[in-house]
């Protein structure tokens, strides 16, 4: 999430997340869900559209 945020200003959506990470556990996607979010909440003048973790 923080490489293609970072080269293109764009977040991954649930999909491509879960075709990414295909076989991760649903625990550890939603943690690095939730610190890319608290990572990128820091960037002053940011808006981001992230994904959503069911």
């Amino acid at each position: 999430m923080r490489h293609r945020f970072m080269n293109t200003g764009q977040v991954p959506d649930q999909d491509e997340l879960q075709k990414e990470f295909a076989g991760i556990d649903q625990t550890e996607l939603h943690e690095g869900i939730a610190e890319f979010d608290a990572i990128v909440g820091e960037v002053p003048g940011q808006e981001v559209q992230h994904a959503k973790a069911d």
